[in-house]
Parts: C-alpha cells; structure tokens; sequence
C-alpha cells in the first residue's frame, strides 16, 4: 500500500500540480505520507521523554507494511486520487502570489487584529481571573460556556490574525500583530496549552517568509538572528507548557516556569535535546496511536453516530467510554485508526478521497466566485483536519469531517437557491410615483 500511495501522489502532483481543486488533496496525501514514512522511527527516538500523555512504554513499528504504515497509506492513497481527479477536471489555476497579494492588504490586516481583540476577550472570560496564578492545570473559575467555546477557536483565530497580519503591506498592522501575538502567547503558556507554541512558530514562519523577499544583507541577517531566537523559544514555549500541567503556574508565574530546569537553557544546545523530544513525541505520537487505535477499534455504529455534527447529548452518544486507550484513560483514540481497524483499507481511502475531492470542489468554486481568500480558509481547514484525524477520536474528527465533507455542496445548493428565489426589483415609474402622491417634477 505504501508503494501505490507513493506512486499516487507523484502522478498526482504531476496532473494537478498548480491546479486549485487538486491542492487540497496533495497537502492531505503529502501530510498522511510524512507520518507513514518517519512517524515510527520519530516516535521510538523521542518516546522516552514521553511528552504527548502516550506511555513511553509503547513502541511504534517501523515495518512499511505494518498497521500504522498501513492506515496512514491508505488515507494518503485517497487524498491523491481525488488530487488527480481534481487536476484533470478543473481549470482553475493556485498561485500564491495572488493569495498573497490579498493576505497583504492593509484592510483585511486591520478586521483580523480587532477579530483576535475580540478573541483574546473571550477566551479570557473564559479562563477566568486565576489566569494569574493557579494551583492546578485547569483549574479555571470563569464561565464554562466561554471556557468551551473559545478554548480552541480563540487562540487558533489569534494564529491566523498574526499570520496574516505579520505580512500585511502596512507597517502598524505588523507591529501590531506582533504586540496582539505576543500577548496571546504569554496568556496561553501560562494557562498551559500546548496551542501557545503555535504562535511561535507562525512567528519563526514569519521570520522566513521576510527572508524570503529580502533583498540586503542587514535584513538577511536580522531574519536569521529572530529565526534562531523563534526556534529556541518554541522549545522552550512547549517545555514550559509540560511543566506548567504539573506545577503552580500563571501569568505571575510565568517567569519562574522559564525558570525551570526542565526548560531548555539558551546558550547550552545539550539542553535543547530534552524539550527538542518532547516536542516531536508530541507529534508524532499518533503512529502508535493509530496502530493501537486499530487494534482497538470501537465497534462500528459507534463511529457511524459520532461522525455527525449534532450535540453528543442530542443524540444520547456516549463518546468517551469507547474511544479511550484503556487502561491510560486521559489518551483518545485517533480517528485514522479507528476507520482502519473497524472497517478496512479502503474504507479509508474512500474517505479522505471523499474529504479532499470535496474540499477541492470548495477551493474551486469559490475562485470562480471571485472569492480567492476563502481558499486559504479551506487550506489551513484541511491541514487541520489531518492533525485532528491522527489525534483524537471520531466524537472530535469526525465533526470536522462531516463539515468539510458536506459544507461545499450545500454553500452551492444554498447560493443556487438563493438565486432562484430572488426576487428582481425595479425602479418605478413617473406615473407610479404620481399615483403614489409625488410631485410630477420628480427625476426617476
């Protein structure tokens, strides 16, 4: 499998290479590949320090026909035949420098740091006023219902706004951003989410995008000395955000958590190797994830009525006593594994071909639409959507799932509906307007 799902792809990047529906499929068929190559040999490299919540106990097998080589291969082998069908029916053409040319003006720069502001207030809420200092990891006294809402669509929105902001074409919308970044960074380490490290490494992409379009040496330089001090702090940030679940932490005691010695110190690399592991244990702790989720598949109809996007409680589904990697109760099952042990090969493949043709249908539907920023919305939709069904269940993925699978046909049928229900207005006549009571001098 992980011979076709290879070939696949490279036919598929030569078809749809360039082309607007296939690029959802090659980024999900290239992702899937990634792990199905060196995510074994990642995670028997970093599992002793043993900082995803997997035990460290559990080895990944590295064998290229094995269950977890296996599983990632057949979603990549989806991704890419949807990538090729896509290349080979659609005319609409990707090209990053009309997308950036949209990322960079002033406008969309400004509504993305007042849309974070406004994030960043109710994540807040949320959190609670023990943000500043808490005796226990989520022990947070705001309200629930903020709590559960904006936990994870806040810090992702204020990713987005620095990104598009950290290359917006005017320059106090940078600093700006930069400034916004840097405070949601500082309230999400000292909370103790691992969403904080995302901050700094769209900052590190940041860094390198200006490498890329500078054009002297002082800016060259300059962009290397804030990508090493980036690349340390994302050490750093997640190391701190481990310690931080297991200690007195807050934005009072953020400075004793860098403290640490856990945390990697800045001039001494042999301490980078410890927070370095962590970091890609993290990641790639969804190989054995994914192999054991396999072997422990729930049974079928409980992943057929999680994979709906209605309440949990709506329809009675209990999504926690089946998906958990018993006896390690706090690990959810990954969703990729899941599929593949339940159903087979090809019901995974099925899927994600289902997943990326659908996604790329979006992307070129909207370009036609003259709606060309709604395309890096898919994107970084489906990217996400691959780290979601590699680490949690199918209660968590296949929501999104479901989403992604079915929103671009019914944006179609609503805006072809929309149309036929129109109603074509007129403007009225002089001797409307008389009958009404205007004066006959009235212009029309």
């Amino acid at each position: 499998m992980i011979i076709i799902a290879t070939v696949a792809l490279v036919v598929s990047f030569i078809v749809g290479r360039r082309k607007t529906a296939a690029t959802p499929g090659l980024l999900l068929s290239l992702f899937f590949l990634s792990f199905a190559f060196l995510g074994a040999t990642a995670w028997n490299w970093s599992r002793d320090q043993n900082g995803a919540g997997l035990p460290g106990q559990i080895a990944a097998d590295p064998n290229l026909y094995g269950i977890g080589t296996g599983a990632f291969a057949s979603a990549a082998l989806g991704a890419s035949i949807a990538a090729i069908l896509g290349g080979m029916t659609s005319r609409q053409l990707f090209t990053f420098a009309s997308i950036n040319r949209i990322l960079r003006t002033p406008r969309l720069g400004t509504i993305t740091q007042v849309a974070s502001v406004i994030a960043l207030a109710l994540w807040l809420v949320g959190q609670g006023t023990n943000l500043w200092f808490r005796q226990n990891y989520m022990d947070t006294n705001g309200s629930q219902a903020f709590l559960t809402t904006f936990s994870l669509i806040g810090p992702l929105a204020g990713i987005s706004a620095f990104l598009i902001g950290s290359i917006s074409a005017a320059a106090p919308v940078r600093v700006a951003a930069w400034i916004l970044a840097s405070t949601w960074w500082a309230c999400t380490s000292a909370a103790g989410t691992r969403l904080a490290v995302g901050f700094v490494l769209t900052g590190l992409l940041a860094c390198i995008l200006y490498w890329l379009t500078s054009r002297s040496i002082p800016r060259t330089l300059i962009a290397f000395a804030q990508g090493a001090g980036l690349t340390y702090l994302t050490l750093a940030t997640f190391a701190v955000t481990y310690v931080a679940r297991g200690t007195q932490h807050g934005l009072t005691r953020l400075a004793a958590l860098f403290a640490s010695p856990s945390v990697p110190q800045p001039f001494d690399l042999n301490t980078w190797v410890p927070g370095l592991k962590w970091l890609v244990s993290s990641i790639a702790a969804s190989f054995p994830l994914t192999e054991q989720s396999a072997l422990r598949a729930p049974p079928t109809e409980i992943i057929l009525a999680n994979l709906n996007p209605l309440p949990a409680s709506l329809l009675n589904i209990d999504p926690y006593t089946f998906e958990r990697l018993w006896p390690w109760a706090w690990v959810p099952l990954g969703f990729v594994g899941e599929v593949y042990g339940a159903f087979g090969p090809i019901s995974v493949t099925i899927l994600f071909f289902a997943v990326a043709l659908s996604a790329g249908i979006g992307a070129a539907w909207l370009q036609r639409k003259g709606l060309d920023i709604a395309i890096v919305a898919i994107l970084v939709t489906t990217v996400a959507l691959g780290f979601l069904a590699i680490q949690y269940p199918s209660r968590s993925a296949g929501r999104v799932i479901s989403f992604v699978t079915i929103g671009p046909y019914l944006a179609v049928l609503v805006v072809n509906l929309a149309k036929l229900f129109r109603l074509k207005t007129r403007p009225p006549t002089a001797k409307q307007l008389h009958q009404a009571g205007a004066p006959r001098d009235v212009e029309v």
